[in-house]
C-alpha cells in the first residue's frame, strides 16, 4: 500500500488530471492503454486507476471505450467517480457499480483521536464521514486555514453590499486566474455549500447534525433568513460548480452567484445600492 501511495509499483498506474490541468486528457488514456498490454512485472495482474474518472473530457471516454469492453486478461480498470452523471453512458454501461458509502462520523471521529488528531469530530464531521478530507484538514493547516476562512466568508455573504460582492467575485476570480485551474474556488464552493446545509439543519432543528458548531453564533445569525432563499442559493451554489468545471468565465458565473446570495437588508446596504443606482 505504501508504495502505491507513492507511486513505485510497477504493476499499478494512476492516472488523473496533471497540474494545472483541468481534465484528464486522451493522450493520457493512449499511454495507460499502451501499459495495459504489457505483462505483470511482480504479480499476477495489473491495476489501472482512474481517479477522477469524471474528469476525462469526452474524446478520452471514448476512446477507453473499446478497452473497457474488452480490456487484457491481466487487467484491472478502476475508474473513480465523484459525479457519475458525467461520464457517458457507454462508458457507465460496461462498468460495474460499486458504491462507496462515507465512514460513520463517529467511527471516523474515533480514528483520527486514536492518531492523534485534536479536532478529530470536527473534523469528521466536516468532511461528512470523508477520510480523505479528513485528514486533509487534519495535516495541512493552511487548507484549514482556507476552510476558516470560507467558512466565515458564507456567514458574511448576506451582510454584503452589492458592491461588495462584485468586488469579492473579482478578487475570488483573479486569485484563481494565477494558479491555472478551478480548484481554489470549486474548494470554497464546497465550504459554503457545507455552511448553508448546517444552515439548514438549524432551520430544522436539527442543531446536533451540524458541523459548524464552532461558529455557532454566526450559525444561528444566518438560520434567521428565510429556508427558501437557503435552498435556493444553495442550489445556485451547485449550479456554479458545473459551470466552473466547464470552463466558462470564472468571474461572471461568481458575480451571478453572489448576486443571488440571501440579502439580510440594512440601512447600509439601502444607501450603498441608492448610490449604485445613481451611478448607474
Amino acid at each position: 500500500c505504501q508504495r502505491i501511495a507513492s507511486s513505485l509499483h510497477p504493476d499499478v498506474y494512476l492516472v488523473t488530471v496533471e497540474p494545472g490541468g483541468k481534465e484528464v486528457r486522451i493522450s493520457q488514456i493512449r499511454e495507460l492503454e499502451h501499459w495495459l498490454y504489457l505483462k505483470p512485472y511482480e504479480g499476477r495482474m495489473r491495476v489501472a486507476i482512474i481517479d477522477p474518472a469524471d474528469a476525462m473530457n469526452i474524446e478520452a471516454q471514448n476512446a477507453f471505450l473499446k478497452t473497457l469492453e474488452e480490456p487484457p486478461e491481466q487487467a484491472v480498470l478502476i475508474l473513480v467517480a465523484c459525479h457519475e452523471g458525467r461520464l457517458l453512458p457507454t462508458v457507465r454501461s460496461r462498468c460495474q457499480r460499486v458504491a462507496l458509502a462515507p465512514v460513520p462520523i463517529p467511527l471516523l471521529a474515533s480514528a483520527l483521536a486514536q492518531m492523534g488528531v485534536r479536532e478529530g469530530e470536527l473534523f469528521a464531521r466536516l468532511a461528512q464521514g470523508r477520510p480523505g478530507l479528513a485528514l486533509t484538514l487534519a495535516y495541512e493547516p493552511d487548507l484549514w486555514a482556507r476552510w476558516q476562512e470560507e467558512a466565515q466568508r458564507a456567514a458574511s455573504l448576506p451582510h454584503m453590499s452589492i458592491r461588495d460582492r462584485l468586488q469579492l467575485a473579482q478578487a475570488l476570480a483573479s486569485a484563481e486566474a494565477g494558479q491555472g485551474s478551478p480548484k481554489g474556488l470549486l474548494w470554497a464552493l464546497d465550504v459554503w455549500e457545507r455552511w448553508w446545509e448546517d444552515v439548514l439543519l438549524v432551520q430544522g432543528g436539527a442543531l446536533h447534525l451540524a458541523a459548524h458548531l464552532h461558529l455557532l453564533p454566526q450559525l444561528e445569525a444566518s438560520a434567521q433568513i428565510p429556508s427558501q432563499e437557503v435552498q435556493a442559493f444553495l442550489w445556485a451554489i451547485m449550479r456554479t460548480r458545473q459551470y466552473l468545471e466547464s470552463n466558462v468565465n470564472a468571474r461572471l458565473a461568481l458575480e451571478i452567484l453572489l448576486l443571488e446570495a440571501p440579502q439580510v437588508p440594512s440601512d447600509n446596504s439601502k444607501g450603498a445600492l441608492a448610490v449604485e443606482a445613481g451611478a448607474c
